[in-house]
C-alpha cells in the first residue's frame, strides 16, 4: 500500500472513531473492559492534534531546513548568506486542504538572544514557549560547529527550568547534531556512501558523545542525542516553490540526502506522553511504518481486551463478544489502509484469518472453551490458558488483517504461512 493523501488519512480514522462508537453498546456490556486501553486510545484518534515543536539553536545551525527535512517539502524558506530567524517565529504547516498538521516555533539564534533589548531574553522566549505549550524542545547544534557552547547550554537550561515551572513537568530535549554530512570526509555528502565510511561514522558517534558530555555537565537531561542531515537540493526558487501543490513538490527535489530523520521522529514519537499528539505525528508523517504502528497498537489493544473477556468463568458465554471484537479491529486495521467493511464482511474475514479458515478457529475456539471447564473442577484453573488462547488469537488475527491490508499479502500467502 503506497502512502495515502493525509486528507484520506484522517477521514479513515474519523470512520475508525465511528466504528467505535457504533459498537461501543457492546465494550460498555463487559464491566471488566480496561478502559485505559481501548477507550484511551480511540480518545486519541477522535482528539487527535498536530504536534508542537520549538527548535533552539545558533542561526546557521539549520533550524529551518530541519522543519522542511522533517515534513518533506518545502515549507520554510532557508537563508544561505544572512541571519535567518529574528525573532521567535510560529510555523504552522498545514495538508493539502489548508488544516495544520504540524506546530512549529523557530527561534532566534541563541547568540542573537542578547540583542532583545524591551524584555531579557529568557523572559521573551518563555512567554513565546509557554503560549504554544510543546510536546517538545528540538536543540539543533552543527556536528562541525566548534564556537563556545557553555553559555548557550545555561540558556537552553534556565528556558527549560523555565518551562517546568509552567507545565509543572520538565520539556522533552531532543538533541540534534545537525549537518553531520559536512565532518570529514567532507567530500561524501550521500548517506548511502558515508554510513559506510569508517571514518566519518566515528567522526559523527565522537560529535554525539562529546555533546552527551556536555550536557551532562550542564545537568541537562534529554531524551536522545542523534545526527542528522537535512540537506535537500531544488530545481525551483522557494517562491515558486510555494504556489505548487504540496504534494508536487518533491518533484522538485533534485538531490535528497536526508539522514536520520525518520529516526528523529520515531524517537519523538516514542516519548510522547500525549496520546492526541502522537495520533497527530502519525497523521503528519504520513508514511505505512506508522499505519503498521497504528495497527499494532490497536491489536495489542484488542488483544488485551479479549483476555479481560475470556476470564469470564461462563462456558460459551463470551465467544459472541470475542469474535465480535476481533471483527471491530479487521474493521479498524481495514479502515486504516482506507477500506470500509460491514461486520458482517468483517466477520467473515476473521474466520478466513482465524486459521486462514474455519476449521483454525473452531479448533481455537474448542481449545478456549474446554479451558474454561477445567474451572467447573478447579475453580480458577482454566482462565489463565484461557485468556492467553484468546490473546494470543486476537494478536493473531490483528497482525493477519495488519498484512492483508496494509502491507497488501493476499490470504492465500498467508495461510501458507
Amino acid at each position: 500500500m503506497d502512502n495515502l493523501p493525509i486528507k484520506r488519512i484522517n477521514n479513515n480514522l474519523d470512520d475508525i472513531f465511528k466504528i467505535y462508537e457504533n459498537i461501543s453498546s457492546i465494550f460498555d456490556s463487559i464491566n471488566v473492559l480496561p478502559e485505559p486501553i481501548t477507550k484511551k486510545l480511540m480518545e486519541g484518534v477522535r482528539d487527535r492534534r498536530p504536534p508542537r515543536f520549538v527548535l533552539i539553536g545558533d542561526s546557521g545551525a539549520g533550524k529551518s531546513t530541519l522543519i522542511n527535512a522533517i515534513v518533506g517539502h518545502y515549507a520554510v524558506d532557508e537563508s544561505d548568506v544572512y541571519r535567518g530567524t529574528k525573532s521567535a517565529e510560529y510555523i504552522p504547516i498545514k495538508d493539502e486542504t489548508g488544516n495544520i498538521i504540524w506546530e512549529f516555533l523557530d527561534t532566534r539564534g541563541v547568540s542573537e538572544q542578547s540583542e532583545c533589548s524591551e524584555k531579557s531574553a529568557e523572559d521573551q522566549l518563555i512567554d513565546e514557549i509557554n503560549s504554544m505549550s510543546p510536546d517538545a524542545v528540538i536543540y539543533v547544534r552543527k556536528a562541525d560547529d566548534r564556537t563556545e557552547i557553555d553559555s548557550k547550554l545555561e540558556f537552553l537550561k534556565k528556558t527549560t527550568e523555565e518551562m517546568k515551572k509552567n507545565r509543572k513537568v520538565p520539556p522533552s530535549i531532543f538533541v540534534v547534531s545537525s549537518q553531520c554530512d559536512k565532518l570529514a570526509p567532507s567530500s561524501q555528502v550521500d548517506p548511502k556512501a558515508y554510513t559506510k565510511n569508517e571514518r566519518k561514522m566515528a567522526n559523527i558517534r565522537e560529535r554525539e558523545i562529546q555533546l552527551k558530555e556536555l550536557f551532562e555537565k550542564h545537568q541537562l537531561k534529554f531524551k536522545a542525542i542523534l545526527s542528522v542531515s537535512s540537506s535537500m537540493e531544488w530545481d525551483l526558487p522557494y517562491e515558486e516553490l510555494k504556489q505548487l501543490p504540496i504534494e508536487e513538490h518533491m518533484q522538485h527535489c533534485i538531490t535528497d540526502y536526508r539522514y536520520n530523520i525518520d529516526q528523529l521522529m520515531d524517537v519523538i514519537m516514542d516519548s510522547l506522553e500525549d496520546e492526541n499528539a502522537k495520533i497527530g505525528l502519525a497523521v503528519a508523517r504520513n508514511v505505512k511504518s506508522v499505519l503498521n504502528g497504528l495497527a499494532k497498537k490497536f491489536t495489542h489493544s484488542f488483544a488485551a481486551v479479549s483476555a479481560t473477556v475470556a476470564l469470564t468463568p461462563i462456558p460459551v458465554s463470551d465467544i459472541v463478544i470475542l469474535c465480535t471484537l476481533q471483527a471491530v479491529l479487521v474493521m479498524i486495521i481495514a479502515a486504516l489502509s482506507g477500506r470500509k467493511l460491514s461486520m458482517q464482511s468483517a466477520a467473515e474475514v476473521v474466520t478466513s484469518l482465524g486459521g486462514v479458515g474455519a476449521v483454525g478457529f473452531g479448533l481455537r475456539t474448542a481449545a478456549q472453551q474446554a479451558s474454561k471447564f477445567l474451572n467447573l473442577v478447579f475453580p480458577g484453573a482454566g482462565s489463565g490458558v484461557s485468556a492467553a488462547i484468546a490473546t494470543a488469537g486476537t494478536e493473531m488475527i490483528g497482525e493477519a488483517a495488519r498484512r492483508y491490508y496494509i502491507e497488501g499479502i493476499k490470504i492465500k500467502e498467508l495461510s501458507n504461512q
